[in-house]
């Protein structure tokens, strides 16, 4: 698995949108931010994310405990599915502390839209 900095991740960040506008094509972007840091955890939160982890997705490391994933042909109900699975491993089975947002691609998005979407989720708690 390939964990894209945060520049190239806009970069694909905004040909999705420019796709999606064009052909209708969804996809949607999880943030997971680490909310209790430690060294340790980022080795086991890379280990998590690669486990779900097709081809297609986009993962990107925004600082040393946030996580932003680009999930190509998928609406908000089926990056649900992915994000219950992500939590139900890292919170149930390891006991790391995670803050997480979705944000599924809605007509006239821009890049910021999406991302100021997704901190306001992670910031409000």
């Amino acid at each position: 698995m390939k964990i894209f900095d945060e520049g190239l991740f806009l970069s694909h960040l905004d040909i999705e949108i420019a796709k999606s506008e064009r052909y209708s094509y969804p996809f949607s972007v999880i943030i997971v931010e680490i909310a209790d840091f430690k060294k340790s955890n980022v080795a086991l939160i890379q280990s998590v994310i690669e486990t779900d982890y097709r081809a297609t997705d986009i993962v990107s490391m925004f600082d040393k405990k946030t996580y932003v994933i680009l999930l190509n042909g998928t609406n908000e109900d089926g990056a649900k599915n992915y994000l219950k699975r992500l939590i139900r491993k890292l919170v149930a089975d390891k006991g790391v502390s995670v803050k997480v947002g979705i944000r599924e691609f809605v007509k006239n998005d821009t890049r910021k839209t999406i991302i100021d979407s997704l901190h306001k989720q992670i910031n409000k708690n």
